[in-house]
């Protein structure tokens, strides 16, 4: 049996506002932000994870994946705010059915970043079945 493999692409091309917050990506721990403020956009990158797999999930929530989280954007950020960023991101996964839980018992990340042209933002994610 083949090891399942997918990688999604989001467009992050267009700020998405909840009341005065507009950024392109997930909220990182530079974003001073109300507790429910946060809680609506991360809500809403989980909803956009969901459908940016769509039938292309597995049958199962696979055992053990090893995800590359790629940020495509014209600003780099730092590590621990990339990695903070693309918490909502492992969520949606889960809620999509593609992982059974992002602990480190069934889920590995990598996280990466490259650099783009205004208008060129998004988010890859590349999923890996370890078998």
């Amino acid at each position: 049996m083949q090891p399942y493999e997918y990688t999604a692409e989001i467009c992050c091309a267009v700020s998405v506002k909840i009341k005065g917050f507009g950024n392109k990506f997930p909220p990182n721990l530079n974003h001073r932000i109300h507790w429910a403020q946060r809680a609506r956009l991360n809500k809403m990158w989980r909803a956009r994870v969901y459908l940016a797999i769509g039938a292309d999930r597995p049958k199962f929530p696979l055992n053990k994946t090893h995800v590359i989280f790629t940020k495509i954007s014209t600003k780099a950020c730092d590590f621990d705010n990339l990695v903070t960023s693309m918490k909502p991101i492992a969520d949606g996964l889960k809620d999509a059915g593609v992982i059974i839980d992002d602990s480190v018992e069934y889920f590995s990340a990598e996280y990466k970043f490259e650099k783009c042209k205004r208008g060129d933002e998004k988010l890859r994610i590349e999923i890996k079945e370890i078998l």
